[in-house]
């Protein structure tokens, strides 16, 4: 609450590739936590094409700050 966190989230798609994600929190003045191989919701998934953050509480918000997608050739 009330901090800039970091999310950092990695991903290969494409034919023969894992149905997984990896995600890395880092919240100011805390060791990152990093969450595996984290399921794709839809096994289906093959191109991210929308973000959505969603909040689960009544009150508060959300503000985004530099946000980045980049593709790597790592893997390829």
């Amino acid at each position: 609450r009330d901090a800039w966190v970091l999310l950092e989230m990695s991903f290969a798609v494409g034919k023969g590739k894992a149905k997984t994600f990896d995600l890395t929190v880092t919240v100011p003045g805390q060791s990152p936590q990093i969450f595996r191989n984290v399921p794709f919701g839809n096994p289906d998934f093959a191109m991210a094409g929308h973000f959505y953050l969603v909040n689960t509480g009544r009150d508060g918000a959300f503000l985004f700050d530099d946000v980045r997608v980049s593709i790597s050739q790592e893997g390829k």
